[in-house]
């Protein structure tokens, strides 16, 4: 499936908000730069796993 480019664009800028947000309130947690670093690592692999879906690799 393919986005328009202005969806795209939109789910982008607000998915860099809920980042932004979330890295903020992790911080004031007092959790490290490299364990925020290492959690995105994470789910960004796990992710991009799910994308390719169970019969792809």
């Amino acid at each position: 499936m393919r986005l328009a480019d202005a969806t795209r664009s939109s789910l982008r800028e607000l998915l860099v908000a809920e980042l932004a947000a979330a890295g903020t309130r992790a911080r004031e947690a007092g959790c490290p730069p490299e364990v925020l670093a290492e959690l995105l690592d994470v789910r960004s692999g796990s992710v991009a796993e799910d994308s390719r879906g169970p019969d792809r690799e």
